[in-house]
């Protein structure tokens, strides 16, 4: 099954881009920054980013199960709808054979709101891999992404979902302040739900509370 029928199936109507939080009923956002802590101690507010981020990930996602890494990169004024390379997969994939299986599709960018006539128009280059997730470099791929707005490398501006088919979830780091993931049903979440409380951004919690706190 390709990535496209799996979202038509599983998660009807979603459209897969940020904020997945409001896009979808069964959905979790966690505070990864303390914003109160930036200015104070860069080092340690950047530690409690990676720790969060990748603890979630490794909660969500066991080694086993089947993943489909998606990537969503932009660029303009692409020639007769041609992919350009992208190198995240090379970096980031342990096994390299599987890299043949790389599929790509070029749509337009609806945000885009750039006049056309002084600038090419851009590009959504969607990448997306099927995997394992063990056979994904998880740590430094997330602490990469978390450097996304920092004066650190490596850093990766795309924006990268984690596409679990086992689990029925879909996990996004939207940058260093915080990560949704939605599942399919509720009952998916429940238990990171419970076990990361404390992590739960406080301003949407009632949200997250009616939906996932049991009766």
């Amino acid at each position: 099954m390709n990535m496209t029928d799996y979202l038509n199936i599983n998660f009807p109507g979603l459209s897969l881009e940020p904020p997945l939080f409001y896009s979808w009923e069964s959905a979790l956002r966690f505070e990864l920054g303390d914003p109160g802590l930036f200015d104070i101690d860069g080092e340690h507010y950047l530690e409690r980013v990676y720790f969060r981020a990748i603890e979630l990930f490794k909660e969500l996602h066991h080694p086993n199960d089947d993943v489909i890494l998606v990537t969503d990169a932009y660029f303009a004024n692409v020639a007769k709808g041609r992919g350009h390379k992208l190198n995240l997969y090379q970096r980031f994939i342990k096994n390299k054979k599987i890299l043949r299986h790389i599929q790509i599709e070029v749509i337009p960018d609806e945000s885009d709101e750039s006049d056309t006539s002084i600038g090419p128009p851009f590009y959504i280059h969607r990448y997306w891999l099927p995997c394992k997730a063990r056979e994904i470099k998880y740590a430094p791929l997330i602490q990469a992404i978390c450097n996304q707005d920092m004066a650190l490398k490596p850093k990766i501006k795309h924006r990268v979902f984690f596409v679990n088919i086992t689990q029925g979830s879909i996990f996004h780091i939207y940058d260093d302040r915080g990560c949704d993931v939605i599942s399919m049903t509720p009952d998916v979440l429940r238990e990171v739900y419970d076990k990361y409380y404390g992590w739960i951004l406080k301003y949407d919690k009632e949200k997250m509370d009616r939906v996932f706190r049991a009766d």
